[in-house]
């Protein structure tokens, strides 16, 4: 199994620079909705070499807010014993600061 891992240090305004060079790119009109301090993209169900862009969770740079896609965490017919499982796990996941240890 491969895993692959970058880490990258931009400032807020590199990325306000790439959301508009994907605009006038893509015509498309695009939002930062944040900077995530950390993001997992879970494996593909179909293709476990590939990522999922529609599976992730993250943990926002500036309030530690954690945002999660894909996860049996954010179904309504997951057992609640195993939804706070999850959440304690994420809880703890959002703790963690990228190269601290």
């Amino acid at each position: 199994m491969t895993r692959t891992s970058l880490f990258a240090v931009l400032q807020e305004e590199d990325y306000e620079e790439l959301r508009k060079e994907i605009e006038q790119t893509t015509k498309f009109k695009l939002a930062i909705e944040g900077i995530y301090k950390w993001i997992v993209f879970l494996p593909s169900k179909v293709d476990s070499q590939n990522q999922e862009p529609t599976r992730y969770f993250g943990c926002f740079e500036k309030n530690d807010e954690m945002k999660v896609r894909g996860l049996e965490y954010g179904r309504h017919d997951t057992p609640i014993y195993f939804k706070k499982c999850q959440e304690q796990i994420l809880k703890e996941l959002s703790k963690w600061i990228p190269n601290s240890s």
